[in-house]
C-alpha cells in the first residue's frame, strides 16, 4: 500500500471531537466521509495527501481484526491481546510505515480519533483520553511501535514470535522505556532474553524478573552503550541478568 501525507490532529481538537460523543452514542464512530473534520491538517510540503480510499482500506483491515477478536462485544483479556498483536503486525506490514509521518504524535491522534474511534472505545473506553491523544499511550501508536522494534525481519522463519509470545507487561517494559525502545537492537535482545528465560522459569514468574532486568539494563546502558556490543555478548549479558534475577528470587528452572 503506497502512502503519502497523513491527516493530523492537534491535542485540543482531539478533546473537542471527543466531547461531541455523547453517552448515548459511545458505541458509534465518527463517519469517515469524503471530507475530514475541519480541525484536520497536513504537512504543507513533502508529499501527496493520502487518499480517502487508502484511509478506508486501513480502517477496514483493522476493523476486520477487531471482529475476529469479538467486536462489538467487549473483549476479554485474551481477545484484547490477540487484537493488539494482530494490529501490530498489520501496521508494520503496511508499506512505507517507516516514513516520517508515523513518527508524529498528531498523525496517530487523528488515526485514533477520526479513523478508528469506535475501536479505541471498544478496546479501552471513551474516558481513556490518553488512548486518543498522540504518544506512547495512543491505542494504535503503541502497537505500531511494538511491531516496528520487535520485528525479526521478513527472512526470519518465525518473524512475529516475540510479539505473539511476550506478555503485556513485558511489552510495556520495552516499549514505554525510551532508553530501550529507541534501539531496535536492544529491544529485540531484551525480548529474546525474556523469551529464553520464560522457557526456563515459566511465563507466570516473568513479571518480577522482567522489571528487575529492565531496571538493570537502563542503568547499565547509561554507562555502556549496550546496542554496540557484539550480538553474542549482549545475549550472554541478558541471559545472565535474567538468571541472576531468578536466583535472587529463589526461582528454579521449571
Amino acid at each position: 500500500m503506497s502512502v503519502g501525507l497523513f491527516p493530523r490532529l492537534r491535542r485540543a481538537a482531539v478533546d473537542q471531537l471527543l466531547d461531541r460523543l455523547q453517552p448515548a452514542s459511545r458505541g458509534s464512530a465518527f463517519a469517515l466521509a469524503s471530507s475530514l473534520p475541519d480541525a484536520v491538517y497536513y504537512a504543507p510540503t513533502g508529499g501527496t495527501k493520502i487518499s480517502s480510499s487508502q484511509l478506508t482500506g486501513i480502517r477496514s483491515a483493522i476493523l476486520e481484526i477487531a471482529k475476529r477478536a469479538g467486536y462489538p462485544k467487549p473483549p476479554g483479556r485474551a481477545q484484547a491481546a490477540e487484537f493488539d498483536t494482530e494490529v501490530s503486525i498489520r501496521l508494520t506490514e503496511i508499506a512505507n510505515t517507516d516514513n516520517g509521518e508515523f513518527q508524529r504524535d498528531d498523525v496517530w491522534a487523528c488515526i485514533a480519533t477520526v479513523l478508528l474511534p469506535d475501536l479505541v472505545i471498544w478496546r479501552f473506553s471513551l474516558e481513556a483520553r490518553e488512548r486518543f491523544h498522540g504518544g506512547i499511550r495512543n491505542a494504535f501508536q503503541r502497537l505500531w511501535l511494538r511491531g516496528r522494534i520487535l520485528d525479526r525481519g521478513e527472512g526470519h522463519p518465525d518473524r512475529w514470535e516475540l510479539l505473539r509470545s511476550l506478555t503485556e507487561d513485558a511489552l510495556v517494559q520495552i516499549t514505554e522505556r525510551p532508553s530501550i525502545s529507541s534501539s531496535k537492537v536492544l529491544s529485540i535482545a531484551l525480548a529474546e532474553g525474556w523469551l529464553s528465560a520464560s522457557r526456563k522459569y515459566g511465563v507466570g514468574k516473568m513479571e518480577d524478573l522482567m522489571r528487575k532486568v529492565t531496571l538493570q539494563i537502563r542503568l547499565q546502558n547509561e554507562i555502556q552503550h549496550l546496542p554496540s556490543m557484539p550480538p553474542d555478548e549482549l545475549k550472554g549479558l541478558l541471559d545472565q541478568l535474567f538468571d541472576n534475577a531468578a536466583e535472587r528470587s529463589g526461582l528454579e528452572v521449571a
